[in-house]
Formats: C-alpha cells, sequence, structure tokens
C-alpha cells in the first residue's frame, strides 16, 4: 500500500509538473502576442509619423514650385532684331495646370502620365502646321516639355515677326547662344530686375545654309 501511495504521490506530482509547464508555456505565448501586437502598433506609428513629415515636407516643396513657376509664368521676354529694335514680346513660358498631388510619388506618376502625349515628339515645323490647321495658339500642354530654346522659337515663329527660318535662327542672350541645354531658371537669371529678358534673334538664311 506504501508503494502504491508513493507512486500515485509521484504521478500527481508529476502531472501538477506538466500542468505548470503548460501554463507557463500559455502564459509566454500569450505575452508573445501582445510583443507582436505591440511592434506593429509601433510600426504603424513610426509610418504614421513619417508620412507626415513627407506631406509637410511636399507642402513646403510645392509652395516654392508654384511660387517660382508664377515668376516664370509672369517672365516677359523681348525679341530683338540686328539693329535693337524690338520685334515681338511675350511672355512664352507654358504655364500649365497642375492637378494637386498628396505626395512625392503621386507627383512623380503623373508627371509620367502626362509625358506620354505624343504632342510632345512633334517638329517645330509639325507645331506651325498644327496651330495652322487648329487655327489658335498650341496648348500649354504640349509645350510644357519642350526646351526653353524650342518654346521660344515657337512663340516668335507663331508671332507678328513669324514665321521664320526655324532651322536657321539663332537666339542669343548675354552674348551667348541659346541651346536646348539651357533651362527656364537660366533664362530667368539673365533677366532685369522686373523679370525682363532682351533675346536677340539672328536670323540666318536658310538657302544660305544649304549645300
Amino acid at each position: 500500500v506504501d508503494w502504491c501511495d508513493s507512486m500515485l504521490e509521484d504521478m500527481c506530482e508529476d502531472l501538477e509538473s506538466i500542468d505548470h509547464s503548460i501554463r507557463d508555456s500559455e502564459q509566454a505565448d500569450f505575452e508573445d502576442g501582445f510583443d507582436d501586437w505591440d511592434w506593429v502598433d509601433s510600426e504603424m506609428q513610426l509610418e504614421a509619423e513619417e508620412d507626415a513629415r513627407e506631406r509637410v515636407q511636399w507642402s513646403k516643396e510645392m509652395k516654392i514650385q508654384n511660387e517660382y513657376r508664377q515668376r516664370l509664368a509672369n517672365m516677359t521676354v523681348k525679341y530683338l532684331n540686328m539693329q535693337g529694335s524690338e520685334i515681338h514680346t511675350s511672355k512664352p513660358y507654358p504655364l500649365c495646370h497642375v492637378e494637386p498631388c498628396e505626395s512625392f510619388r503621386e507627383a512623380w506618376l503623373h508627371t509620367l502620365h502626362e509625358g506620354n502625349s505624343p504632342d510632345r515628339c512633334l517638329s517645330l515645323r509639325q507645331l506651325r502646321l498644327r496651330r495652322q490647321e487648329i487655327k489658335k495658339a498650341i496648348p500649354a500642354e504640349t509645350l510644357q516639355y519642350r526646351s526653353a530654346r524650342e518654346v521660344l522659337l515657337h512663340d516668335l515663329d507663331s508671332g507678328p515677326a513669324g514665321p521664320i527660318p526655324l532651322d536657321t535662327t539663332k537666339l542669343v542672350l548675354g552674348g551667348d547662344v541659346i541651346t536646348d541645354t539651357w533651362s527656364w531658371r537660366e533664362l530667368l537669371g539673365h533677366s532685369l530686375s522686373n523679370d525682363v529678358v532682351h533675346v536677340q534673334v539672328v536670323y540666318i538664311s536658310e538657302k544660305a545654309t544649304g549645300p
């Protein structure tokens, strides 16, 4: 009997030990689950804070860009012939309506979409034909991705001084010939205090450049 009692007591102790182990394991799993949720919550909080900072930065950047674009839109270009006489004056910068974007990524995707317009590939001569065909000015959206030089030539060609020899006309600013590498910022950098830019137009006969 004593042997049976001892054996039964040992079995009870073993069962109690197993029960404690199971409860301890369940408690550990339960606490680990809470730790996992705490980590997820912490990551979500960090992501929300980063998103908020990006939106603030984006808002500041947009304000700067809009002010700069407005200044470019107000920039006046005076075209002068070789004698220094004014032949045309305008504000040629193609200011487009920009859909409000919420982030840098959204603006980048919007730019990719806008950049797929087939009109981007039209030559200056084709733009002239399109202008004659529709009998109105070419939309700013068609010109916005072109170089400043092309926009100036198109502006001059469509104005009172046009049509001009598009392939041979040179535009000179500050003693330098404007090329396709020139940005609008460079043009604005040559402006006077009231954002007026004087561009000299040098006409070269297309026949003179022939074979």
